[in-house]
C-alpha cells in the first residue's frame, strides 16, 4: 500500500485510531500541548494590518488589525446604520455626520454627560421610524433599549428610585 507523504499510518489505521478516540476527552496534558502548538504557530505568523498595511504578529487567529487605533479608524469609516423593524434598513448617518454630532455634543453622552469622545458613543435612534436621535454612552443607550424607549416606563423607574433615595 502507498502511504501519503508525511503520514506514519495508512488511511485504514488512521480511521481506526480516529474511531477509537471519538467521544473521549483529551487529557489536560494533550490540551496544553495543542494550545502551546497553536500559540507557536501563531507567533510565526505575520499579517498585514487591514487598515495601515503594516506587518504585525497576531495574538489570536481572527485578528486583522495591528492595534486598537487601526481597528477604531476602520470602524469609523463604516456608515452608521440603524434598523427599523426586524431587518429592514433605514436611514444611514455618514461618518462626517457622526463626527459633527460628536462635536455638537462635545464628545459626551446626551443623557448623562459622560464620555471620552466618539469611540465611546453609540448612535441612538427611534426603533419605530429608524431616525437618528443623539449620541449616548453604552449604559444610557442600553437603559433606553431595556425600557423599550417608553417615557412612561422610564418615569416610573425614576419615581421608584426617588422613593428609596
Amino acid at each position: 500500500m502507498v502511504m501519503p507523504l508525511g503520514s506514519k499510518h495508512s488511511p485504514e489505521t488512521r480511521r481506526k485510531l480516529s474511531e477509537a478516540h471519538r467521544g473521549k476527552p483529551h487529557s489536560p496534558e494533550h490540551v496544553q500541548k495543542r494550545i502551546a502548538s497553536a500559540r507557536a504557530t501563531l507567533a510565526r505568523t505575520v499579517r498585514k494590518c487591514a487598515w495601515c498595511e503594516q506587518e504585525f504578529t497576531p495574538t489570536s487567529p481572527p485578528q486583522r488589525y495591528c492595534s486598537g487605533q487601526c481597528w477604531n479608524a476602520k470602524e469609523r469609516q463604516k456608515p452608521y446604520r440603524q434598523q427599523s423593524g426586524r431587518h429592514r434598513r433605514s436611514e444611514f448617518v455618514s461618518p462626517d455626520e457622526y463626527e459633527r454630532m460628536v462635536a455638537d455634543q462635545g464628545g459626551k453622552c446626551a443623557i448623562c454627560g459622560n464620555g471620552n469622545g466618539a469611540s465611546q458613543l453609540a448612535l441612538d435612534h427611534d426603533h419605530k421610524t429608524g431616525k437618528a436621535r443623539q449620541l449616548l454612552c453604552h449604559r444610557c443607550n442600553t437603559a433606553l433599549g431595556l425600557m423599550q424607549d417608553d417615557p412612561k416606563r422610564l418615569r416610573a423607574a425614576a419615581d421608584y428610585l426617588d422613593k428609596y433615595h
